[in-house]
Order: C-alpha cells, then structure tokens, then sequence
C-alpha cells in the first residue's frame, strides 16, 4: 500500500501504463482550498504539472510543469507507446499534446477546430493504436505529430472504442469503422448509449441495451455480444 498527496488531480487525466501512473495535477493553494473544484476555476491552469509515479512504490518518477490551453469542455490523456497525450478541448477548438512518457520531455502539439459544439463534437477523446492517436475527426502520426490522411467519420452522442484495425461508437446504430479500407457498418435499430458503452474486449465486441427510456427511436433494447466468425 502506498499513498501519495500534494494537489488536485484532475480525475479524466488518470492513466496508467508502462508501470506508471500518469496524471495532471494543480498545485494552485486557491484550488487546493477550493470546495468545489470545478474545472472551470481560471487559476487550475495556472500552477499545472504532470507527474508520473511508479505503480508499485508510489514514488515519484518524474513531475513537468505544462501550461496547456484551458480545457473548458474537457480534459483526457492517454497512454501508449510509451508516449502521453493530452488532449484540451475548448474555445471551438481541440488542443493536442504529446509528451514522451519516460521522461515527460514534450514531443509536438497541435490544434484544429471543433466539428460541432454538440453531440460530442467537441469531446472527443485521444486513442492511440500503435503509431496512431486518434482524435476525432483527426488522426495524427504518433511520434511526429504529422496529421494523417485518414478522417474518422462523426456519429452521435457519445465517443469511441478503438482495436486494432476499427473504431467502434455511435452513429444513430452501433456502428464500426474500418480504418483500413475507411469503411462503416452498422447494426440497425441497436443503440449505445450517450457516452460509452459499446466495448471490444477478450475477442469480443460487448454491447449492452442502451436505448430503454429514449425517445429518439424505435430501438430493440436488446443487450449482444458478438463474436468472430471463425469462432462460430
């Protein structure tokens, strides 16, 4: 057991990899003695670091100060490769970071505007997938930064689970994305729900009933889980 305490983490910023638990935390003493905490407070983004401990001991690894763009819709990092994203989102725009992961030392950055300002346009999430980080409807070069040709398609309410080869949400239906032929499909009258409930996992694709109580279609409010068809 271990325990560690200095500031206040931003929660959607917890991630774990490579040994480590990441996170961005402020040390401002107004948002420390703050009751609420809220993510909208000016001076989070005024005394900011991100700091990596070790998974085992608690230690700390390393800690950066970084002054990111306020983040006033939403904040997320994310790990992998050995590699950090953070992704701010706010003022009509998203604002990307990349960060090494064994040293904190930053990569590269960028930023592009919202699609929308609703239906979480202007949410989404980084998920990286080997040497890509998507940021919908953008994907980036994981270790350069270079903007990719792919566009990921928008959908509805809610964001995206990512594999190998395909990105899974919704887009009135439960809908899947082919990132190597840029092709979707989707199942008619099955909804995810508002956020993020359809979830790729063990070889499975878990999708639970989501659209009991919603007005806005003729859903099945029936729960599936897929399976591969060498498997059948």
């Amino acid at each position: 057991m271990w325990r560690y305490e200095a500031g206040i983490i931003i929660n959607s910023s917890i991630t774990i990899g490579g040994g480590r638990i990441y996170f961005i935390e402020s040390r401002h003493p107004k948002v420390k003695a703050s009751d609420t905490h809220r993510i909208g407070m000016p001076e989070l983004w005024q005394d900011l670091y991100l700091v990596a401990l070790d998974l085992n001991q608690g230690s700390v690894v390393w800690e950066k100060p970084i002054k990111p763009a306020v983040g006033q819709v939403a904040v997320y990092l994310a790990y992998g490769g050995d590699k950090l994203v953070l992704v701010c989102t706010g003022d009509k725009n998203y604002y990307v970071y990349a960060f090494d992961g064994s040293s904190g030392q930053p990569l590269w950055q960028s930023d592009f505007a919202w699609p929308s300002d609703n239906h979480g346009g202007h949410m989404s999430r980084p998920a990286i997938v080997g040497n890509k980080v998507y940021v919908r409807p953008k994907a980036f070069d994981l270790l350069t930064g270079d903007v990719l040709a792919q566009t990921v398609p928008g959908g509805g309410c809610g964001t995206y689970a990512a594999t190998t080869k395909a990105l899974f949400f919704r887009s009135s239906n439960v809908t899947v994305w082919d990132s190597e032929s840029g092709k979707t499909s989707s199942w008619e009258r099955l909804r995810p729900d508002c956020w993020l409930s359809t979830i790729p996992a063990q070889g499975l694709l878990l999708s639970p009933e989501a659209g009991g109580g919603c007005s806005c279609g003729s859903w099945m409010e029936t729960s599936i889980a897929f399976a591969p068809r060498h498997l059948r």
